[in-house]
């Protein structure tokens, strides 16, 4: 299955669990806010630190080898920057 697939199939089955949980007053300010707060929700402060501390070991190991040091930042850099603007775009609904 399309990975782009699967992760609609899983942020609709999430939103709608989500929303289960909400009284009216919920879902009326879920309506406007949800998929904000579903992007919010989804980042994980402990997951980011994990996650930077495993770059940096992956960094020292590679720190000789300069051409994939080189790669290795760029790619990370790319990757740091496609989330935040991921996290910054305007979701359709969202008012």
């Amino acid at each position: 299955m399309n990975a782009h697939i699967e992760h609609d199939l899983l942020a609709s089955g999430e939103a709608e669990v989500r929303r289960s949980f909400l009284s009216g007053a919920g879902r009326l300010l879920d309506d406007h806010v949800g998929s904000v707060a579903h992007l919010v929700s989804a980042w994980n402060i402990d997951k980011a630190r994990d996650l930077a501390w495993v770059s940096v070991d992956a960094i020292w190991a590679i720190r000789r080898l300069e051409l994939l040091v080189d790669r290795y930042t760029a790619a990370l850099a790319g990757t740091v920057g496609m989330v935040s603007r991921y996290l910054l775009t305007p979701v359709a609904g969202a008012r």
